[in-house]
């Protein structure tokens, strides 16, 4: 699945850009996850184990899952970092 639901509340970050970049995912517009603040985080799901994603309003982008279809501009030796339960080995590339 490339798109998780349910991210859990965090305070309301602080934007230096308006938000007007449309996107595909319906996003609040107080959504403490607007499209100019993306973290990268860990999530899992009841499917499968803990995983590389970001999130976007209430969704959580699988990056472990984009990158095993060739969708991000990583080669094929570096798409397996986002398959860990720990942003480290992402993070030390």
């Amino acid at each position: 699945m490339l798109l998780s639901r349910g991210v859990g509340c965090l305070p309301r970050a602080f934007s230096y850009h308006p938000r007007t970049m449309g996107s595909f995912l319906d996003i609040a517009p107080d959504s403490p996850f607007p499209l100019q603040n993306l973290p990268y985080g860990v999530f899992s799901t009841a499917a499968r184990p803990p995983r590389v994603g970001v999130a976007v309003g209430e969704w959580v982008v699988d990056l472990a899952v984009l990158a095993g279809r060739g969708l991000l501009p990583v080669s094929s030796d570096n798409a397996a970092l986002f398959n860990h339960g720990t942003l480290r080995p992402f993070m030390l590339a």
